[in-house]
């Protein structure tokens, strides 16, 4: 009996502690500062970028994962998502620049998803090689929807942040 209180304890203890934790995440996701959710809006086209930190849910460790989704501003529009050029050779759509160095991706893959709407990438990139630096930008090479290069800032500080956030015990 005494065994089954304390599991019970410890049970309850952990599903308080995992809470607060979700509710620090929002947060930090919210603040336009960090830079780990951003929008943009160009030539008809929304871009949303997500970084999908460490842990069950996001990146394995030592992998930077981020997902991009490509809409259309009007939902009722179709863009040209579904040809083959969406789904192949996608790697060659996306680095992460740095001071002094470019990192192209690990992986990068279209996600089926079933919008009809726009596509949805993952993008994997080597964390190691982006560990030591203050600043970066993730840049789409978007020759697919907008002919358009499109840059997001990416702050390590708040990827360390969320990182540290998702594999906390």
């Amino acid at each position: 009996m005494m065994k089954i209180k304390h599991w019970l304890l410890a049970c309850f203890a952990l599903s308080l502690a995992s809470c607060g934790r979700r509710d620090q995440m929002k947060a930090l996701y919210a603040e336009a500062d960090n830079a780990l959710l951003q929008r943009k809006t160009m030539n008809g086209l929304n871009m949303q970028l997500q970084y999908l930190p460490e842990g069950p849910n996001g990146g394995a460790p030592g992998e930077l994962c981020f997902k991009l989704n490509v809409t259309a501003v009007d939902a009722s529009n179709k863009i040209n998502a579904d040809f083959n050029q969406a789904s192949y050779g996608v790697d060659t759509l996306f680095q992460l620049i740095m001071p002094g160095d470019t990192i192209l991706p690990i992986h990068a893959m279209r996600i089926a998803n079933g919008m009809y709407t726009g596509a949805e990438y993952l993008i994997v990139f080597d964390k190691a090689r982006f560990a030591t630096t203050t600043t970066g930008r993730f840049v789409f090479r978007d020759w697919l929807f907008s002919n358009s290069r499109v840059e997001f800032n990416v702050k390590p500080a708040a990827v360390r942040a969320a990182d540290s956030l998702s594999t906390r015990i």
